[in-house]
């Protein structure tokens, strides 16, 4: 199997569990509803709970701070 293939799917590379990942998924969607239906603060709380599961999640950073900016 080549591991370089850019299809491959992430899970089947590295380690990592797979329940956690799903629950930052689950936050950072549950973010992105609240800010398109323009709840910023409950939209901020599901992207700060995804980013203390996964510090390094992206977009949650990025949709984090639109939503700050947004709130006030």
């Amino acid at each position: 199997m080549d591991y370089f293939a850019v299809s491959l799917p992430d899970f089947l590379v590295f380690e990592e569990d797979r329940t956690l990942a799903d629950q930052v998924h689950c936050h950072y969607l549950m973010g992105l509803a609240c800010f398109g239906y323009g709840r910023k603060e409950e939209a901020s709380r599901a992207f700060r709970r995804a980013l203390e599961l996964d510090n390094s999640h992206l977009n949650c950073r990025i949709y984090l701070e639109m939503a700050e900016e947004t709130a006030g």
